[in-house]
């Protein structure tokens, strides 16, 4: 039971409780236009800013921490982009962030139609790997505010490690041979407080098969370019042989390589 005098203290501490909410809602309200009208001033005495170059732009893209400012947005179904020179045509996939298929345009149909390479890719080219037959299956966004329309597309992702992954992916001009080349970017930012051993890591380079019945499977291959020579390793080398077992993983080393695939 409360007596009168405990009814009394009751209504005087909710009394006082009441004010209390009403000018803290009121300081708040002061508080935060205050803040307003500094910040409007400020903004007032700085002179207007100069429109970033595209390169300035890029740059600031580029710099640690960008990635990881949101999540990207669930996107499950396939987006395509593509890129085109005179003589390829580049088509992109957001499954993977990188290369679906290239296809020649010039170049004389195989017995399975247009030629082009990863064709039969499990996943596209510029895929990550961390071991045999383990390549992502990331969503990624498709950068809009980052590429440049028939020049350059890019790709935002995170893997189930945490890693944030960037792939730009751009057309070269002006060097011999640029018809057929691209130009990949992979920017790679670990947010999470574990240590990652880039080393586990690989980018898968796509797939190739036989344009034709005659063509055998020394024809068919993995290419390098390293330090200024150039090595070709056969699909036949990971069969079993007389003197070696069957193999699913080839290694070598490259101390300055200027480019790798298949053929």
């Amino acid at each position: 039971m409360y007596d009168r005098k405990t009814w009394i203290v009751v209504i005087a501490c909710a009394l006082l409780l009441a004010a209390n909410v009403f000018y803290s809602q009121k300081n708040a309200q002061h508080l935060a236009e205050q803040k307003r009208l500094a910040a409007a001033e400020e903004a007032a005495k700085k002179p207007a800013d100069t429109p970033a170059t595209p390169a300035e732009a890029a740059a600031a893209n580029d710099q640690p921490g960008s990635l990881v400012e949101t999540e990207p947005q669930s996107q499950l179904a396939e987006v395509l982009m593509t890129l085109e020179t005179d003589q390829t045509v580049f088509t992109f996939t957001s499954l993977g962030g990188g290369l679906k298929y290239a296809e020649f345009k010039d170049q004389k149909p195989g017995m399975e139609g247009p030629v082009r390479v990863n064709r039969h890719g499990s996943s596209p080219i510029g895929a990550l790997s961390d071991g045999p037959d383990r390549l992502e299956t990331t969503s990624y966004e498709f950068v809009e505010k980052d590429s440049v329309e028939g020049k350059t597309v890019v790709f935002r992702g995170k893997l189930p490690s945490g890693l944030w992954l960037k792939k730009t992916w751009s057309l070269v001009e002006g060097n011999a041979g640029s018809s057929y080349l691209l130009d990949f970017k992979l920017q790679i930012e670990n947010a999470t407080q574990n240590s990652v051993n880039l080393e586990n890591y690989s980018v898968f380079l796509g797939t190739a098969s036989p344009l034709d019945h005659v063509e055998n499977a020394a024809q068919t291959g993995f290419v390098w370019h390293d330090d200024g020579k150039f090595h070709s390793t056969p699909a036949s080398s990971f069969a079993k042989g007389w003197f070696k077992k069957e193999q699913t993983q080839i290694n070598e080393s490259l101390e300055k390589a200027d480019f790798a695939g298949v053929t």
